[in-house]
């Protein structure tokens, strides 16, 4: 479980970077985008760890923890492409990506992110397959709810 919290606080601090970003800095813009991609590897990360902790668990607390990782999976779509999209960039815009070619297209996928407030995304555009992003201040709140899940799981 000791993964789990380590992510979760990465994500945490992730957010608090994009979240203290100026946006009439050019460097602090850059900053920005480059912890957004971050926040995504670090949300992999979190995923792993939390299927993880289900697996290892005692059965009932296993289960608990599966069903809250479906709600986060419900409530964050596309977390898994994404980070695959973002980490094979390269494929993803020579269009050779693993989702263009199950697809059967292979036009170049174009990334994208929104900045606001405290509504920040990170989306790719992916020839074939669609738009897929997150929303960082929901996808942060979903992840606190799967942590508080698997702390009631396990007692």
């Amino acid at each position: 479980m000791g993964d789990l919290f380590v992510w979760h606080h990465a994500l945490g601090l992730q957010w608090g970077r994009i979240l203290t970003a100026k946006a009439d800095d050019p460097e602090s813009w850059v900053n920005r985008e480059i912890d957004l991609r971050l926040f995504v590897m670090a949300l992999r990360q979190f995923i792993r760890s939390a299927d993880l902790t289900g697996d290892r668990a005692e059965p009932a607390a296993g289960h608990e923890i599966k069903e809250a990782l479906a709600r986060f999976h419900r409530t964050v779509p596309g977390a898994v492409d994404l980070r695959d999209s973002l980490e094979h960039f390269d494929a993803y815009e020579s269009g050779t990506g693993r989702l263009q070619r199950k697809a059967g297209v292979n036009g170049p996928a174009t990334t994208w992110f929104t900045h606001g407030g405290l509504d920040h995304s990170i989306n790719v555009d992916i020839p074939g397959v669609g738009p897929i992003g997150i929303r960082i201040g929901p996808t942060v709140a979903a992840a606190d709810e799967l942590v508080a899940a698997t702390r009631r799981a396990v007692g």
